[in-house]
């Protein structure tokens, strides 16, 4: 049984979240941006609120787990 993969991934995850808490964030920085790429994508000229925020989540979050891999 390995057990060296179960503690990196909870070690990973402890990190992700440890993270997310100390690092408080403007929300709404690429707010502009997203609602012109999510219309240049196909979505309406202005989207939902609540959708351009879960896109600048879902954004913000992997430019961070990008460069935090490197």
């Amino acid at each position: 049984m390995n057990t060296s993969a179960g503690a990196s991934s909870k070690q990973k995850a402890g990190a992700s979240q440890s993270s997310e808490t100390s690092s408080k964030r403007k929300r709404g920085v690429f707010q502009k941006e997203l609602q012109h790429m999510m219309y240049g994508f196909g979505d309406d000229p202005n989207p939902l609120p609540e959708s351009v925020a879960l896109m600048e989540d879902i954004v913000v979050e992997y430019i961070t787990d990008l460069v935090i891999s490197f």
